[in-house]
């Protein structure tokens, strides 16, 4: 049994990582959260760890690469999922259609990212029962609109 240094949870062993010092430990989603944090604030040095690692890999594993290339691009695949995502997301789906169908026609208006302004932008619906009520992110902020969502949830879940 250890104790979490961050939030306090008195831990078994399936459920703490070590620190490198050996001494104290941190539960999971303690190390979860702060991985998240770190990628947010060290983003750059993040994608640039990521790329030398995808490319490391590539290299190793070329066949499974390649495999991975032909799944990823497969339309059949990418219309199989859509139609099981609208079947299991009902109402997101619907929501998200009915906000695609009104930007067509020019009853929804773009507008530019709510954090830098950013004119290539995505919708974000904090409310599915709200088709048209949406703010606008660009893609670096809608991730992280999500990333700190995910967070303050797992913080409610460990107080």
């Amino acid at each position: 049994m250890s104790i979490c240094r961050k939030c306090g949870v008195i831990l078994d062993k399936s459920n703490w990582y070590p620190s490198k010092q050996g001494r104290d430990c941190i539960c999971s989603p303690c190390a979860y959260a702060g991985n998240r944090k770190w990628i947010i604030n060290h983003r750059d040095r993040y994608n640039t760890l990521l790329r030398e690692w995808n490319k490391k890999w590539r290299e190793i594993n070329p066949e499974k690469s390649r495999q991975n290339v032909r799944k990823r691009y497969n339309p059949e695949k990418a219309k199989e999922y859509n139609k099981q995502y609208g079947l299991l997301h009902k109402a997101e789906a619907k929501t998200h259609n009915t906000a695609k169908y009104a930007a067509r026609k020019g009853l929804l208006e773009k507008q530019p990212c709510e954090v830098c302004g950013s004119c290539k932008v995505e919708m974000h619906h904090a409310d599915y029962t709200k088709p048209l009520s949406v703010n606008w992110f660009c893609r670096k902020h809608h991730a992280e609109h999500h990333l700190n969502a995910v967070s303050k949830v797992q913080e409610r879940r460990t107080t």
